[in-house]
């Protein structure tokens, strides 16, 4: 019996050695990876700009204000509020489980009342980096979202479609601006 609890012992500091990075420190998943570094900017704002957008683009005149505030960081839910000028109707809400990041759009009027195409998005197909994830429209997998977060560096989001930007949006993560009010129906 004491021969069996040694045993035990054994492969179960085994298997938590395993897990662990070179200083014992337990290694994190790409998605959890991923993760701490969108949360490591949490109650910050910065100012971005157009890099790529359609020459037809009804949404943006290419001289709007943009920012972007990691306004809400929980443990799997993250809500990244993105303002043009006045405008406070969009958020970006990531969801994390185990294996995916879940990615929506909650676009909300001036009162604060949904719109009609609030909800949409995709999920990760499969890690991409710890900088770097797409999220794949289930209808279309050839289409969807990509954001870079490079803690301290950069931010970018924009649609892809067949791994190409279509619209490409940066902001700067270096100088961060004033915190903007919150944005529409989540005040």
């Amino acid at each position: 019996m004491n021969n069996w609890n040694t045993i035990v012992a054994i492969l179960a500091i085994a298997v938590f050695v395993s897990g662990c990075g070179e200083n014992g420190e337990e290694e994190l998943s790409t998605f959890e990876a991923y993760w701490a570094n969108l949360q490591e900017h949490c109650g910050e704002a910065f100012g971005g700009e157009i890099l790529q957008r359609p020459d037809n683009d009804p949404y943006f005149t290419g001289d709007d204000e943009l920012v972007v505030h990691f306004r809400e960081c929980g443990e799997d839910e993250m809500k990244i509020p993105f303002h043009v000028d006045d405008d406070r109707s969009r958020t970006w809400v990531l969801m994390k489980s185990e294996d995916e990041i879940e990615l929506r759009h909650d676009h909300r009027h001036e009162d604060g009342t949904e719109e009609d195409n609030t909800w949409y998005g995709g999920y990760t197909l499969e890690p991409v980096s710890e900088t770097v994830q797409e999220f794949m429209r289930s209808d279309n997998p050839d289409s969807g979202w990509r954001i870079v977060i490079e803690p301290g560096e950069k931010y970018e989001y924009g649609t892809i479609h067949e791994g190409e930007w279509s619209y490409h949006l940066t902001f700067d993560l270096t100088e961060p601006v004033e915190t903007p009010p919150a944005p529409w129906g989540h005040e």
